[in-house]
């Protein structure tokens, strides 16, 4: 065997050492991964979907998601409420995170805040007509909540205005 056979050949030996090498580390970090996706999904799985919130004493079952979204908010303690305000582009995701969940809006109500003096300027709900099944009447709170919503006057500058949302508890 010559000599430039031998290099040859000990760099295509090397280079096949240097291929399984960077297979190895590549199965090794396919597995990490794989390892790694299952136990978010085992850790997502245990993680609540909803949260319990306390209103007129009774426990009541929310999306998650939603008692984040109204953490984010106002607090309307001031005026005796255990409620949280929410800005309408966060009332409007609020009514999309419900309707997710499938979670009928009662009604709700809008604060105007101006000089420090809260004031209810605007009220909404829906009641089931006659007639009406309950899957059609959690579909039109969704939908009158949006447009309710949208359709509000935004607040003068020297303003604040705060939407709260009333969901059903299910009863």
């Amino acid at each position: 065997m010559s000599g430039l056979e031998r290099r040859t050949d000990s760099r295509v030996k090397m280079r096949g050492q240097q291929v399984a090498h960077l297979t190895r580390l590549v199965l090794m970090l396919v597995v990490a991964c794989l390892v790694t996706v299952s136990s978010c999904r085992r850790l997502t799985k245990a993680l609540p979907t909803t949260r319990a919130k306390q209103r007129e004493g009774r426990t009541v079952e929310l999306p998650i998601e939603y008692v984040r979204l109204l953490e984010t908010g106002q607090s309307l303690e001031e005026r005796g409420l255990s409620e949280m305000g929410l800005l309408k582009e966060d009332a409007l995701a609020a009514v999309e995170i419900l309707k997710a969940a499938g979670v009928r809006i009662l009604g709700g109500d809008v604060w105007t805040i101006k000089d420090s003096n809260y004031e209810v300027t605007g009220v909404w709900y829906t009641d089931q007509r006659p007639g009406e099944t309950d899957d059609e009447c959690t579909a039109r709170s969704w939908d009158e909540s949006s447009r309710y919503i949208a359709a509000y006057p935004d607040p003068k500058e020297e303003e604040g205005v705060w939407f709260v949302l009333v969901p059903s508890d299910g009863e």
